[in-house]
């Protein structure tokens, strides 16, 4: 048998049909579901992609320069903040959705934990380049996941839930983002067992000041957003208002998404303290003088106030 043969044989033992959730079998280095005919081959970097909508073959989610900056800074954030969240409770099973280059599920791997990451097929030839194992990456969506109910004990998701339902990938929101944010909840905690825990993070949408965000993407009309842009491009900062429709989320939108649509236990903000190990920040702009300040308020923000406005970033466990 070939590798990718092994390599399908190994998966099949793990992964289901995205479309109908039931098992696959190997054949000949192809991952097939009987009853529907499905058929999912590995693609030409030699990761079995799952990927249901057309629309992510066109999406870059990563550049040469950030995936530069992450190889440097990753291992500090997984060695403070990431494996201490996992071990804290003893899972075994974990999974990133919208892995990017997937140095957290490198070094679970490699410490011994089952581990897997998943992201849209623009990723594929990064992680090849990296040598990522395909047995633990896969190409797909996260709102429709090869993975089977219950499977994880910790599911993580970092900076990624911002740019569902958006139109390229980016920032402007798409006609239907709700249905599509839905079901990407639904599908996380699906697959988290009961009891398990959920990660999710992005800026808050409730503090006015965005420094992980450009103001526009390749879908905002033109003409529109010119003072934003101007002083996004002047400071490194994007201004927005905290309510009504937007590509980031409040506190109060995550535990409504997570509990209320999707059928979770609870919502808590956690302490930001080692998340932003390797994190980007932007530039900072006019803040760059009160770094230190900054980082001070934010390690070391009450409970109260992390669920609120003056909070910029959120970092949310939701338990299933």
């Amino acid at each position: 048998m070939n590798a990718a043969g092994d390599i399908a044989e190994t998966l099949a033992k793990v992964l289901v049909c995205p479309r109908t959730y039931a098992p696959l079998t190997a054949h000949d280095g192809v991952l097939h579901e009987e009853q529907s005919g499905a058929a999912y081959p590995s693609n030409e970097h030699g990761y079995f992609d799952f990927t249901l909508n057309p629309e992510f073959y066109a999406m870059e989610s990563t550049s040469e320069e950030y995936a530069v900056e992450q190889q440097s800074s990753w291992r500090r954030f997984y060695d403070e903040f990431l494996k201490p969240w996992l071990d804290r409770e003893g899972g075994r099973r974990v999974l990133e959705v919208g892995c990017g280059l997937g140095l957290g599920i490198r070094y679970f791997a490699e410490d011994g934990y089952e581990a897997f990451g998943l992201d849209i097929p623009c990723l594929a030839k990064f992680w090849a380049k990296a040598g990522n194992d395909p047995r633990c990456f896969v190409n797909g969506d996260g709102a429709a996941m090869p993975f089977p109910d219950g499977y994880f004990d910790a599911v993580y998701t970092l900076g990624t839930i911002e740019h569902i339902g958006t139109k390229v990938g980016h920032y402007t929101l798409a006609d239907n983002y709700l249905d599509t944010r839905r079901a990407f909840a639904r599908e996380l905690v699906r697959v988290t067992k009961p009891g398990g825990r959920i990660l999710v993070t992005c800026p808050n949408k409730s503090f006015p000041i965005d420094i992980h965000h450009e103001p526009t993407d390749a879908a905002t009309p033109a003409g529109t957003m010119r003072f934003r842009r101007y002083f996004f491009d002047c400071f490194g900062m994007t201004l927005h208002k905290p309510f009504g429709a937007y590509h980031l989320f409040s506190f109060g939108e995550l535990r409504h998404l997570f509990c209320a649509d999707a059928g979770a236990a609870g919502a808590e903000a956690l302490p930001l303290r080692h998340y932003f190990a390797f994190k980007r920040t932007g530039s900072l702009g006019l803040l760059r003088g009160f770094k230190n300040l900054i980082v001070m308020y934010i390690e070391g923000m009450p409970p109260l106030l992390r669920r609120s406005c003056f909070n910029p970033f959120l970092v949310v466990e939701i338990r299933r």
